[in-house]
């Protein structure tokens, strides 16, 4: 099956700090329309992999080609095409944000009064059209990421590379902040390398997610097809009460993940044993309400494939 050439491709990369080594043979493709999401914990490699997307770190070994071409060599005509959003994304806190904008306009030679129309559209895209002459000092770390967002988008870029861009937001902040990302990715039409440590933000919004730990690339493909294949456990939803006597003595196999009132998530190596598990909560005197298998998660993927590789 054929389509359209990847915007961005990393071919067996590797990156040594002296004797440190950050990325080994790292591989994978950012094609256009589509998040792929690049999960890992802190540390994994994941700010230096979007380092080296952008050119500001030259590969020790193998390839990256942005839109066809080497990021290191024509660095500044290829970063006109990319928007780059980092964690914790500095910004001058004596301007205002349109000011702020404005200024980003013209360092790309937008003509003015495109560069204000943009940047009244865009303030009021992420909700901060009433904000726009406030100093950026008064405004909330998660208004300042969406300002960082918005700037990144001013010249409308081919390619988004967004490193941790929820980490340490607040759950409203973070989910307003995801929701422009999944609607940028739909509408834009370009693609997006979003950096996350984020089990539940990967599974919402990326369509291809990269698996990395310590600098290896443990696993590439869709969050769903990672879950099937990966996943040795299934998830099991059940409400239901008087479910204390049975959580004392679970059947072997079946680990209760988490409780919110009569909500009980279990964790199952079998789905064979979602009978057994409701059988012991009725005959312990417990009344079940509902009870919702579900598929095999990201989650039980992503702790599998950690297990799997060795410290």
């Amino acid at each position: 099956m054929t389509g359209p050439d990847p915007l961005l491709v990393l071919s067996e990369v590797g990156m040594r700090f002296g004797e440190h080594t950050a990325l080994e043979g790292i591989s994978f493709a950012v094609r256009p329309g589509e998040i792929v999401g690049l999960l890992g914990h802190n540390g994994a490699g994941k700010t230096t992999t979007i380092r080296l997307c952008n050119g500001v770190l030259q590969p020790s070994s193998g390839q990256v080609r942005l839109f066809g071409r080497d990021p290191m060599r024509e660095g500044d005509s290829l970063r006109e095409r990319t928007g780059v959003v980092v964690e914790n994304a500095a910004v001058d806190e004596r301007q205002s944000a349109r000011e702020l904008l404005l200024f980003f306009a013209r360092i790309h030679d937008l003509p003015r009064a495109e560069a204000e129309e943009r940047v009244i559209r865009l303030l009021g895209d992420f909700g901060l059209a009433d904000r726009a002459d406030d100093r950026l000092a008064t405004f909330s770390r998660g208004m300042r990421q969406s300002v960082a967002l918005a700037r990144a988008l001013l010249h409308r870029p081919e390619l988004l590379l967004l490193d941790e861009p929820t980490s340490g937001l607040d759950p409203q902040a973070a989910y307003r902040l995801r929701t422009m990302i999944r609607e940028i990715s739909a509408t834009h039409g370009g693609g997006i390398l979003l950096s996350t440590h984020d089990l539940h933000e990967a599974r919402e919004l990326c369509d291809r997610v990269a698996v990395v730990r310590r600098g290896r690339l443990l696993a590439f493909a869709e969050p769903v097809e990672l879950a099937r294949r990966w996943s040795v456990e299934s998830v099991v939803h059940v409400d239901a009460e008087g479910i204390e006597p049975t959580l004392a003595e679970l059947p072997a196999g079946v680990v209760l993940r988490e409780r919110s009132g009569i909500r009980c998530v279990f964790a199952v190596r079998d789905p064979e044993l979602i009978p057994e598990l409701v059988t012991r909560i009725v005959r312990a005197g417990g009344r079940v309400h509902r009870v919702e298998p579900l598929r095999p998660d990201l989650e039980g993927a992503y702790l599998r494939l950690h297990e799997e590789e060795p410290v």
